[in-house]
């Protein structure tokens, strides 16, 4: 069996750029291998609490503060302020000409190899010298994959059971590994807090010393974006993670080193047909007198709107959920999907949210389901059926006894294709296949592939 399509959500960070676009940006891998797939996954994320021995992030650099406080007690020329410090003249000189550019320092009127404050440098010494360390508890979180310190504000996480609900593939931690105090040493929770928004109150802590770390017991994620990456003999795959719209070497690399696509039961199968268009729009493609060589040069898919009125084109396979998306929000009159397969991580509660929507907008809506004795989760039934209980005159929901078919229309859009609307292509226990389809867009022709679609289902529904 094979499935290729995404749960279409709204992320709650930065990371929900469309398949399309992250298609025409990451065509390649670095080594030339081809974009397969796009995946929305899950990043475990550890919440921590550290104490820490911190003080307020000061103004100057340290051998600036040192320059003026020496100068305050009295140590003026530049050859003792280099011997008590331990330093070479020339980059104690360099600090306290940074000191005179700054004000806080002035030459002695009888002693130009000495200085003295000024007023303001007394004022300056003064602050340098009042502040202290301070214990503080800090909230940060940690990256179990890439097993680093993770710059992310919580609203940018997710539940175990939100990300069930969402259909996220989890991505793996490191087995077995505890965060201990060299995963959080002083040096990585500074960039940490470097990192963070810059109206944090925390940036202007930096942080001395590490006395504890809490781990908290309740998992969290972070929503991001899955490529699958695949050679021409479809062996050599690659995955890379997108965080905030760049892919993140970190995580590429922990990736690989835990078993890549494979650790993840992540298959590659060769590309599946496109279908062949109904017999109505394939007369539409072939002239109306044609000699059988002029229909053996015929024009390709993508020129036909040119030639004959309607759009007609081919779909790649990182269209597919946009057009699934802009259906279930955009659609104005009538709605029908036909799947073979209905999956959970598809028929998600914003999914069902979506289509409540159109159905309130009073949106004729038609899904059809059904291949051989294949069993559709109970849960997903029981919501859509409580669906069509809710709005019995605009919504049919129907059991299908066998169909390959694939198909999406909405308003004056058809779309027929290989690929499964209302399944999940991250479900590791499938395979992946580059699948294509053809989009129609003429509102007669659609109107009649409509009509006789919800005509086969009524006759399916009464036998």
């Amino acid at each position: 069996m094979t499935t290729a399509t995404t749960a279409r959500f709204a992320m709650p960070t930065a990371t929900d750029t469309s398949d399309h676009n992250l298609a025409d940006r990451y065509p390649t891998d670095d080594a030339g291998r081809n974009l397969i797939a796009i995946m929305d996954a899950a990043l475990p994320i550890a919440g921590l609490s550290v104490t820490a021995l911190v003080q307020e992030r000061k103004r100057i650099p340290l051998l600036d503060e040192f320059v003026l406080r020496l100068a305050k007690a009295d140590v003026t020329s530049v050859s003792d302020m280099s011997g008590v410090l331990g330093l070479d003249e020339p980059m104690v000189s360099q600090a306290i000409a940074g000191q005179l550019s700054e004000g806080n320092l002035q030459y002695r009127h009888n002693l130009s190899a000495s200085v003295q404050l000024t007023a303001r440098g007394q004022s300056a010494a003064i602050d340098l010298a009042s502040v202290r360390p301070q214990r503080r508890t800090l909230p940060c979180f940690y990256d179990r994959l890439a097993s680093e310190l993770h710059p992310c504000d919580e609203s940018d996480l997710l539940f175990r059971h939100e990300i069930e609900d969402l259909g996220l593939l989890e991505l793996p931690a490191e087995p077995g590994k505890a965060i201990t105090e060299a995963d959080v040493s002083p040096a990585a929770l500074n960039r940490f807090l470097g990192d963070i928004s810059d109206d944090s109150a925390d940036l202007r802590l930096e942080v001395i010393n590490i006395r504890k770390i809490n781990v908290k017991r309740v998992r969290r994620f972070r929503p991001v974006r899955l490529l699958v990456f695949a050679d021409t003999t479809l062996e050599d795959v690659n995955l890379a993670v997108v965080i905030d719209n760049e892919i993140s070497p970190s995580h590429q690399r922990a990736l690989a080193k835990l078993g890549g696509a494979a650790a993840l039961g992540i298959k590659i199968d060769e590309p599946a047909e496109r279908p062949r268009l109904d017999d109505e729009l394939e007369q539409l493609r072939a002239p109306t007198t044609a000699s059988p060589s002029t229909l053996a040069a015929e024009p390709p898919i993508e020129q036909l709107a040119a030639d004959t009125g309607p759009e007609v084109r081919a779909l790649t396979v990182f269209e597919h959920p946009a057009h699934l998306d802009t259906a279930l929000t955009m659609a104005n009159r009538r709605l029908l999907i036909i799947s073979p397969w209905l999956r959970r991580e598809v028929i998600t509660t914003d999914f069902l949210g979506k289509l409540e929507g159109r159905l309130r907008r009073s949106v004729s809506v038609h899904i059809a389901h059904g291949y051989q004795d294949d069993p559709a989760p109970s849960d997903v039934v029981s919501r859509l059926n409580n669906l069509t209980r809710r709005y019995p005159k605009l919504f049919t929901f129907t059991r299908i006894t066998n169909t390959h078919a694939k198909i999406l229309i909405y308003d004056d859009v058809w779309i027929t294709t290989s690929f499964n609307w209302l399944s999940f292509r991250g479900d590791p226990n499938r395979t992946y296949r580059m699948e294509e389809g053809t989009l129609v867009r003429d509102q007669t022709l659609v109107t009649t592939q409509y009509e006789r679609l919800v005509q086969q289902i009524h006759d399916e529904a009464q036998s």
